[in-house]
């Protein structure tokens, strides 16, 4: 099974994302843009696991995050991997501070006995837009940006992370929940915005 641990967006955030989408995408070249349904902040990608060791590493997931708490988290501005310049892989940041950098080491310590390989980017927390084949230039990079604008500053709540499988197939890939991984702790980190988010 092709597996990676992610957050998921709410609906109203991803509908609201995707309808400012829209209008940008089509100021700019050519790209395989993402649907709304599958936005999401990956947080470790592991390949293929085989599927008798699915259930161990779910258990290892849930005991990684249940100590801590939700938090709010919210979007941020676009930017473009591997840079500007020559922009593959458009994105849109995602910020929540320490404690979402302390989910993803967690995540990450329980992920590396069941990964195909070690990670070994930084974690730069964000939802992939689109693919861009041929890569896209500094201006168009910046037009898409500008196009987007900023994104609603309301907040939503981690409250969960889920095991997710990625499916390929004609058209893409698609994406089925194995496990939903609820943070438990005392609740405290999501705050006020968190629980209207």
């Amino acid at each position: 099974m092709r597996l990676f641990v992610a957050i998921a967006i709410p609906e109203g955030h991803r509908r609201a994302l995707a309808a400012r989408l829209a209008g940008a995408a089509a100021r700019g070249p050519r790209a395989r843009w993402e649907r709304a349904e599958k936005l999401h902040l990956t947080l470790r990608f592991l390949g293929e696991v085989d599927a008798g060791r699915v259930e161990a590493l779910a258990a290892a997931l849930r005991a990684a995050v249940a100590p801590l708490a939700p938090f709010a988290a919210r979007l941020a501005s676009a930017g473009a991997f591997p840079s500007a310049r020559r922009a593959r892989v458009l994105w849109l940041g995602v910020e929540a501070g320490h404690p979402l950098a302390r989910l993803w080491a967690a995540v990450d310590e329980a992920c590396r006995p069941f990964a195909e390989r070690p990670e070994e980017r930084a974690f730069h927390p964000h939802l992939t837009l689109a693919r861009c084949d041929p890569p896209w230039d500094e201006r168009a990079v910046e037009r898409f940006a500008a196009a987007l604008g900023a994104p609603a500053p309301a907040p939503f709540a981690v409250a969960a992370v889920s095991l997710v499988e990625s499916r390929l197939g004609p058209g893409g890939s698609r994406y089925r929940e194995v496990a939903p991984l609820p943070l438990g702790g005392d609740g405290e980190g999501a705050g006020e915005e968190g629980r209207k988010g």
